[in-house]
């Protein structure tokens, strides 16, 4: 689907691509998902490449900037929530041209409809700027994004947390390996888009200028920032798991000195009854006590379950 957003008149207007040539201000076009008919229009309208278009949907489009003879393109990595409810990231490219940004992508992400809802007067102001100042308030909620979902991710880190120190479950392992899953795709992305703005500033892209060009230092830093949050959150998961580890282990060990417990508490008895039940024709308790050679087994039996006990209470194994 093409969403084109211009400035007409001091007033924010939506059109089509057939308007594009005789439009002055800057142009906004939007396309999710698109289809080879609809980069195609894009390509004949605009002047921009179908190939290039083409690369820059591919999901596995790494962050990067190119500067071609007519146009510049600027890939950046974005979240986005997939269908199993985990966080993922995603390409969104910019074309700029002229007065013309193309933001293609092949998902409806959050970030691009938050810039789509800024109400008229926020729109006025942000068209009313130079093509840097609008590729900064894109970029800037992209980032912003990212923050939003790493509050997100610190309060499942804590849920893990406690979760490893109640109970031990297998599906606290599946969460701690599901969130460092998200956290190694948003390194990646991260440390990608942090070469994204290096290289604005640098100027390597020659339609992205001017004085506004200042501002992507504060969205450095801020990516930064993130990248050091990432970066502690997978250590602490990473302990987490090691805390987990060791408690399991712990627990076995419990659990087999236990039994070795109670087989302590059967194996003597057992040894004693074995030796009365042989069947020999000469034994003494047997012949010599008559009566008190049951009674006798049995008290031997009660003595050393009674010393074997008074050997584990000392040694704090019971």
């Amino acid at each position: 689907m093409i969403n084109l957003t211009y400035l007409s008149d001091g007033k924010v207007m939506h059109g089509s691509l057939d308007e594009i040539g005789k439009i002055k201000s800057e142009v906004w076009i939007k396309c999710i998902s698109p289809s080879k008919a609809e980069l195609k229009e894009i390509s004949e309208k605009t002047g921009i490449a179908y190939e290039d278009m083409a690369r820059a949907i591919d999901e596995n489009e790494r962050p990067g900037i190119y500067d071609f003879e007519e146009y510049s393109v600027l890939t950046f990595h974005a979240p986005f929530l997939n269908k199993n409810k985990n966080y993922v990231t995603v390409p969104v490219t910019i074309i700029i041209k002229n007065n013309v940004i193309l933001l293609l992508s092949t998902r409806a992400l959050e970030s691009l409809q938050n810039i789509e809802l800024l109400d008229d007067r926020k729109k006025i102001d942000v068209l009313e700027h130079d093509v840097t100042f609008t590729i900064y308030i894109i970029l800037s909620e992209i980032v912003n994004h990212f923050f939003r979902i790493s509050d997100e991710l610190d309060d499942a880190v804590d849920r893990i947390e406690e979760t490893v120190f109640r109970k031990h479950t297998e599906r606290t392992v599946k969460a701690i390996f599901s969130l460092k899953k998200t956290l190694i795709y948003f390194h990646k992305s991260l440390t990608g888009n942090r070469e994204v703005i290096t290289g604005i500033e640098k100027q390597f892209l020659k339609e992205i200028k001017g004085r506004n060009l200042k501002k992507f230092r504060y969205l450095y830093n801020d990516v930064i920032q993130l990248i050091d949050m990432v970066a502690t959150y997978r250590d602490i998961l990473t302990g987490s798991l090691d805390i987990y580890l060791t408690s399991v282990s712990n627990d076995l060990n419990e659990i087999v000195r236990k039994l070795t417990v109670m087989a302590a508490f059967v194996m003597v008895p057992t040894l004693i009854s074995g030796i009365y039940g042989m069947n020999f024709q000469y034994m003494p308790e047997i012949h010599n006590w008559g009566i008190y050679g049951y009674p006798f087994a049995l008290g031997m039996m009660v003595l050393s379950i009674i010393i074997t006990y008074i050997f584990f209470k000392r040694r704090g194994w019971i």
